[in-house]
């Protein structure tokens, strides 16, 4: 993520900050990568250990490219021809960051010594795909919950029959109206003016 993060402000800067508002959502889809290769990371690279850093490095630069091309694709059928608008190169910033991600575990993990069990390796690379479901659906509940605890007030305006006009309401009056609430309900109720001084803070 951070590899990510890094690149993409020095993209950004290079477009005098064009596009930094796709940040959220860059972030949002990289994480799932970033954690999914996290869990599996260590299974992908003591999946091609040989004498020869040469091979290990060719085979780290091919799995990255292929699991994030897998993944763009999947990024891309949710959300459809809106991938397209991101202002930076998403797929590269992704690769280069599964690069670097794997090369720290090849260079941190020590040595293994025996082969590991075909078992245990496909259950490890199976780690991959349900890592991004957990991590996904996770980040969704989040996201719902936290919208639902922050959800605004719902309100009610009451306004005097035959009025026509604007109708204003000014917060933060301390001589304004106290508020009113009804069946969990915020009431406005409008006067003849039109304009409501409420000492309800402005949200």
């Amino acid at each position: 993520i951070l590899t990510c993060l890094i690149a993409m402000t020095i993209v950004l800067f290079r477009q005098n900050w064009f596009g930094k508002g796709d940040t959220y959502a860059f972030i949002l889809w990289t994480v799932p990568l970033a954690v999914g290769l996290a869990v599996t990371g260590r299974t992908i690279v003591y999946l091609f250990r040989t004498s020869s850093y040469l091979l290990r490095l060719l085979f780290i630069i091919l799995i990255s490219g292929l699991l994030s091309f897998g993944w763009a694709y999947c990024v891309a059928l949710v959300l459809g021809p809106w991938i397209g608008a991101f202002s930076f190169p998403i797929l590269y910033l992704w690769i280069g960051g599964s690069i670097l991600q794997l090369l720290f575990l090849e260079w941190r993990l020590p040595k293994q010594t025996e082969k590991s069990k075909t078992s245990k390796v496909i259950l490890g690379l199976l780690l991959f795909p349900l890592t991004l479901i957990v991590v996904i659906i996770s980040m969704y509940v989040f996201s719902f919950a936290s919208s639902y605890l922050t959800r605004p007030e719902r309100e009610t305006y009451l306004i005097p029959e035959g009025y026509k006009g604007t109708v204003l309401v000014i917060f933060n009056q301390p001589d304004g109206e106290k508020p009113e609430y009804e069946n969990s309900r915020r009431i406005y109720r409008i006067p003849a003016t039109g304009v409501l001084f409420t000492q309800l803070k402005d949200e």
